[in-house]
């Protein structure tokens, strides 16, 4: 069996620069995004606000139990700029997890679901994330050779042919459980035809299997550990406004919030697609000692963050409901202030992302931690205060002033309690000899 090189991570000549980078890692999630939210129209105009709210119930049960699972698998691989790891052993934890994440989420499904359909989802759910994971280590590979090209590229295939099975299937008055199965096989198609194969060719050179060296892997996931908690925090602020209201609310204005919180979703995707390749950036230039480079880039990515807040603030506020009306149906105008609500959240994690992207690249994990976990905190006692006494525009002020919040405590983190570089940090895990 081929064994692969523990070694420091260089710049190869096939790397893009920061810009490329950059612009290939917006776009391609942008893109996605928007094929995503042609999925979401086409559910809300063939299905109506209760099937919104089966498929939001879905993804608040599966979307945090996987990110739980998938430790940070990502962020794990983009910073480890000394080459700690192999890309086989990311593998390896990559498939343990992704199958305990499935079954875990099917059980919670099958507890939790208060139909039929609903749970069919949650079933369909955890399988295609299973593959997702496989995709996502996939992109950690690209991400750590500096080819967010091929992340892009990726991106836009699935996102195509998603969109496209997923309405022809509605179109022709399919069930909303198997139009779904077309979501799963089109990722599933992709994750082991296409993104695996080039991911191990870009790492290694040749196609590697998993590793299953149990004390390579413990050491693994107790590295990376913390920050899958924090990602899984982080998605769980997503998750619990959509179970608050459910909860208090009903299932049709839990099928609202889902569209409108959509847009959050798609907003933080974007921002964490720029801070994945932002983390390897800043990672390499610490080992480096470019302290200068990096005051610069933080300078410019700033002006971009003020832009890119004032265009979504103004969408929102000028043609906001608009956007609703003509593509979820004029039932969904009445959470035109709820969308302006979360434009401002998707605003303050724009802001979020540059001492988030800071914490990750010296691999601060355990702090992140705290921080989520402090986050999710506040986010659950505002909820319980502000849903039943506001309704929707409770749980909106909620997830602003969590946002608001959130961004506070990342800022004062990296400004307070700066780490020089992470060639100074002694990884729990040394490089070892092929």
């Amino acid at each position: 069996m081929h064994k692969e090189k523990h070694i420091a991570i260089g710049r190869n000549r096939d790397e893009l620069g920061l810009a490329y980078n950059l612009s290939y890692s917006v776009a391609g999630q942008l893109w996605y995004v928007l094929t995503q939210m042609c999925v979401l129209s086409a559910l809300a105009r063939f299905k109506g606000p209760e099937a919104v709210g089966e498929f939001g119930l879905a993804m608040a049960i599966t979307t945090p139990v996987f990110m739980l699972a998938n430790m940070g698998i990502r962020t794990g691989q983009a910073t480890d700029v000394h080459g700690f790891f192999s890309f086989s052993e990311y593998a390896g934890l990559v498939l343990l997890t992704a199958a305990i994440a499935a079954l875990t989420s099917i059980g919670i499904g099958y507890a939790l679901s208060a139909s039929h359909i609903t749970f069919l989802i949650v079933l369909i759910f955890s399988i295609t994330k299973a593959f997702e994971a496989i995709s996502n280590l996939s992109y950690g590979a690209f991400q750590q050779a500096g080819r967010m090209d091929k992340v892009a590229r990726s991106l836009a295939i699935r996102g195509l042919l998603t969109v496209s099975a997923f309405v022809a299937l509605l179109s022709l008055g399919v069930e909303t459980g198997v139009a779904f199965l077309a979501q799963l096989t089109v990722w599933a198609a992709l994750s082991l035809a296409y993104d695996y194969p080039r991911a191990c060719r870009i790492a290694t050179g040749l196609w590697c299997w998993p590793s299953w060296q149990w004390e390579r892997l413990l050491r693994l996931a107790r590295e990376i550990g913390p920050i899958g908690v924090g990602h899984f925090m982080n998605s769980l602020l997503v998750s619990m406004p959509r179970m608050a209201v459910e909860r208090w609310l009903g299932l049709e204005a839990l099928g609202v919030l889902t569209v409108v919180t959509y847009f959050q979703q798609a907003g933080t995707l974007v921002v964490n697609a720029a801070s994945q390749t932002l983390v390897n950036y800043f990672a390499r230039l610490k080992r480096d000692g470019e302290t200068k480079a990096i005051r610069t880039t933080l300078l410019a990515l700033f002006g971009a963050a003020v832009l890119v807040s004032a265009g979504s603030i103004a969408v929102s506020y000028f043609a906001g409901e608009q956007i609703l009306a003509n593509l979820f149906g004029v039932e969904f105008t009445r959470a035109n202030d709820l969308l302006m609500l979360i434009a401002l959240a998707i605003s303050v994690k724009v802001f979020a992302m540059l001492p988030q992207s800071l914490m990750h690249s010296d691999r601060r994990f355990k702090a992140y931690f705290r921080y989520q976990a402090a986050s999710l905190a506040l986010c659950i006692v505002l909820l319980a205060i502000l849903v039943p006494l506001w309704g929707l525009l409770g749980a909106g002020s909620a997830i602003l002033a969590t946002a608001v919040f959130r961004m506070c405590v990342l800022t004062v983190a990296v400004a307070i309690w700066p780490r020089n570089s992470t060639s100074k940090v002694a990884s729990p895990a040394a490089p070892r000899a092929a």
